[in-house]
């Protein structure tokens, strides 16, 4: 007797092909966050190297001059000529960028050095997590800020003063991730006040993190965490006695307009094309 023949099966059921659709749906769901989390933590970890550097800067800059760089350079008549970042620079990136732009030379936006500064802005001054930041006008936008009780109009501050020693360099900030408003790179008045709040207006933090990194006074970078009380959050502006006057911390919260975008544009073209142009290759650094 011949058996009765079994017609074979080919491919998937419909039932089978959407359990299979919806284990792929819970791969991808499970992975897609695991991936976020690890190139966060690569931006975290660049940003904490940036402040590092800085950090490490404004300590080679005191062991030569005794004193930390002034947070900007205001002249007689009230102009800036100079910033923090750019007096950092022979300590951060080598002497190419301020050989070339001689900050402090003429105002800070003089069209001959304005594009130099936006050069800048394209190394270490880019908080990772934000990306790259520019003006509707197309100025670089430092993403960090100082501690104005440290760094503010001409100031000379001396990381030997008794007064912070005892407060404690490891409780003091001197630079960190800024909180919005941020000032164009070589502004010279790109400072907060510690004590204004933790993650407000014109303060400190990161508005795309859960923490704020911050270098401290002795060298290391701390993670803060939003939720951090607001008295320790204050104390970290330094000794009170050491508060700066209020003429010279004074700056304006409103956006900077370069008066002649275009020209600093094709200023800024130049500088990349010249053969002299820095670029990560040879900015004198071992980064």
């Amino acid at each position: 007797m011949v058996p009765p023949s079994t017609s074979k099966r080919s491919g998937f059921t419909v039932r089978e092909l959407l359990v299979v659709i919806v284990i792929v749906g819970l791969l991808i769901a499970a992975l897609v966050p695991a991936v976020y989390q690890a190139r966060e933590a690569a931006r975290r970890s660049q940003s904490r190297n940036n402040l590092k550097n800085m950090v490490l800067a404004f300590h080679n800059y005191a062991e030569t001059h005794q004193v930390l760089c002034p947070g900007g350079v205001i002249d007689e008549r009230g102009q800036g000529r100079n910033d923090w970042t750019s007096s950092l620079n022979p300590y951060l990136a080598g002497s190419p960028w301020y050989s070339l732009a001689q900050p402090g030379q003429r105002v800070w936006d003089d069209p001959e050095q304005f594009g130099y500064f936006m050069l800048l802005g394209a190394y270490d001054f880019t908080n990772p997590t934000l990306g790259p930041l520019k003006q509707s006008d197309g100025l670089a936008l430092n993403a960090y800020s100082a501690n104005s009780w440290l760094l503010y109009r001409n100031s000379s501050v001396s990381i030997s003063d008794q007064r912070i020693k005892q407060h404690g360099l490891s409780q003091t900030l001197l630079v960190a991730d800024a909180f919005g408003d941020y000032s164009p790179i070589g502004y010279p008045t790109n400072w907060r006040d510690v004590t204004t709040g933790h993650c407000q207006p014109h303060g400190f933090g990161c508005p795309k993190r859960e923490v704020t990194q911050a270098a401290m006074l002795d060298g290391s970078v701390r993670v803060i965490s939003t939720d951090i009380d607001p008295e320790v959050w204050e104390k970290l502006a330094g000794p009170a006695e050491m508060r700066p006057a209020a003429n010279q911390v004074a700056r304006s919260w409103e956006p900077y307009r370069y008066p002649h975008p275009s020209y600093v544009k094709r200023e800024y073209q130049r500088i990349v094309k010249s053969p002299r142009s820095i670029s990560p290759n040879n900015r004198g650094d071992s980064r």
